[in-house]
């Protein structure tokens, strides 16, 4: 009867479930032969890939895939057979999934990629991989939870380190308000403070609840954290101060004086904050940073009196008329890559005051140009900012990286535009025009995902693509096509496939805690 031939066929396919999950490749095979379907659903809807895929079964998986399994089967909880492998840490698996098609970037019923699973669980050995097949290391969840959120609140060190090498945004913010380091702060994470405080976390970022992270660890009773935190706020407190000066960041130098007062320094955090960072500043370094007269008020022999090489190398290339004293100064033995308080190396100051012949010579003398202040920014960004046209046209053609974004994904378009420098804007649009099939080649050939993101983000900017929502390989190749440029290398970037992955969701407001996740089916439980 039919009842009797569809039990049957159920049976066989309960058989094949069961040789997968135990390994039984020839068993399988047989089961497979006899009809069983090779995408049979058990208890929770997994297939036998999910099931040989969780259990490393590396021949099962080989017999399934030659016979037509289905890589992109879901559990009841949208999970693939590549969550499952990368979950367990089979690489070798990861690698056949991949290499088969398997999309990297499929999320789950709560948006998390395979990329979320191995963070999560600090399997180091699958992150690599992923993100070599082109995974989206910054692709958040519904509660907004990155991988690398995720990989601070279980302490996955390993991972952590990894995913910071590779460009991951260290103050990303989930739906609670929490960046890493204040998740790994909360949950006593010790193991992996140093990782991100490391990598630039913010940790003047104040909690939900307006506490400094020095004061969530103590009333958390991390003890070690806590040690951690107090050790690096008093290492980098006048560093911090003089960059929020330097910037002009309120905000930020509110939250740094909160922190400051929470380390114990004697601060009212209700008063002018520019004063009362200013009064702390004398303090810590036992003098005042008032800002040291200019060359055009002083005459040589007084700028000159009492500063060292590097110094008067600083002050000469603040203006162009310095030329003379800055051959000096080098020729004296100064360091042109020394920097001042704030970070700044001669270079800087020289971009900052359109001093062409005085950056010239820097670069000639192997200045730094790529060198960042305390900030955070480079000469070019320095010069685009100020709207000097020759010296961003002098610091391109010497090799500047334009592709180089802040951690807020600003370029040095970015600046110029919002400072409207008109001729600036051009410059820099005609340069990413002319060198954008070039730079999304060599991305590809060395496999480069996080330069190549940069670069959309400029192809963006200059209106070449809409937004940056769809596939950064598709989108690529499609510039590079349009540009003129060779897909040649192309080959070298293999491992980037397949390129049929999905669009990375968009990111929205978060929640404070990641959701729980049930990864095994009750009879595993």
């Amino acid at each position: 009867s039919t009842t009797s031939v569809l039990s049957a066929m159920a049976s066989v396919d309960q058989q094949l479930l069961d040789a997968c999950k135990s390994g039984d490749t020839a068993g399988a095979s047989a089961l497979l032969s006899q009809g069983a379907h090779v995408d049979a659903k058990g208890e929770l809807d997994w297939t036998p890939l999910h099931l040989a895929s969780f259990f490393g079964r590396v021949a099962a998986v080989t017999l399934l895939l030659d016979r037509g399994a289905s890589l992109e089967a879901r559990d009841t909880h949208g999970r693939s057979p590549l969550h499952f492998a990368a979950v367990n840490g089979h690489l070798g698996i990861c690698r056949q999934l991949l290499e088969k098609g398997a999309k990297n970037d499929a999320s789950d019923n709560q948006q998390r990629t395979a990329l979320h699973k191995a963070a999560h669980f600090d399997k180091e050995d699958i992150v690599r991989v992923l993100l070599e097949n082109g995974a989206d290391i910054e692709a958040p969840d519904k509660g907004q939870w990155t991988p690398l959120l995720l990989a601070a609140f279980h302490g996955a060190g390993d991972a952590v380190e990894l995913l910071v090498q590779r460009g991951a945004y260290v103050d990303a913010v989930n739906s609670g308000g929490l960046t890493p380091l204040q998740v790994a702060v909360y949950h006593g994470r010790d193991n992996i403070i140093h990782s991100l405080l490391k990598a630039g976390a913010e940790i003047t970022r104040l909690n939900p609840d307006g506490s400094s992270m020095l004061a969530a660890a103590k009333e958390n009773g991390h003890l070690k954290v806590l040690e951690l935190l107090d050790e690096y706020t008093r290492e980098h407190l006048e560093s911090i101060l003089q960059a929020c000066i330097h910037t002009g960041d309120v905000e930020k130098l509110r939250n740094a004086l909160v922190l400051a007062r929470d380390s114990g320094e004697d601060v009212d955090t209700e008063a002018d904050p520019m004063e009362t960072a200013q009064t702390l500043l004398v303090k810590l370094q036992g003098e005042s940073l008032m800002p040291r007269p200019s060359e055009e008020i002083l005459d040589i022999a007084d700028v000159n009196m009492g500063l060292s090489a590097e110094e008067q190398l600083r002050e000469a290339a603040k203006s162009r008329t310095g030329i003379d004293r800055m051959t000096a100064a080098i020729a004296s033995g100064a360091d042109v890559n020394a920097s001042d308080d704030l970070g700044a190396t001669a270079l800087h100051w020289a971009a900052r005051a359109g001093n062409v012949q005085g950056a010239t010579i820097l670069l000639d003398h192997a200045a730094n140009i790529e060198a960042p202040d305390i900030a955070g920014i480079q000469p070019l960004r320095s010069a685009a900012y100020m709207g000097h046209s020759g010296v961003v046209e002098l610091l391109l053609e010497r090799g500047a990286d334009l592709t180089r974004l802040t951690r807020e994904n600003k370029s040095a378009l970015s600046d110029a535009k919002e400072q409207r420098q008109v001729g600036v804007v051009g410059l820099l649009e005609d340069h990413i025009r002319a060198n954008l099939a070039p730079w999304l080649s060599e991305c590809l050939a060395s496999a480069d995902m996080i330069r190549l993101r940069r670069v959309l983000f400029l192809a963006r900017e200059i209106g070449e693509v809409p937004d940056q929502s769809g596939n950064p390989l598709v989108m690529a190749r499609t510039l590079i096509a349009k540009h003129g440029g060779s897909l040649a290398d192309e080959a070298k970037a293999s491992m980037l496939r397949p390129v049929d992955a999905p669009a990375a969701p968009a990111r929205r407001t978060l929640i404070p805690l990641p959701a729980e996740e049930v990864d095994l089916p009750e009879w595993m439980s």
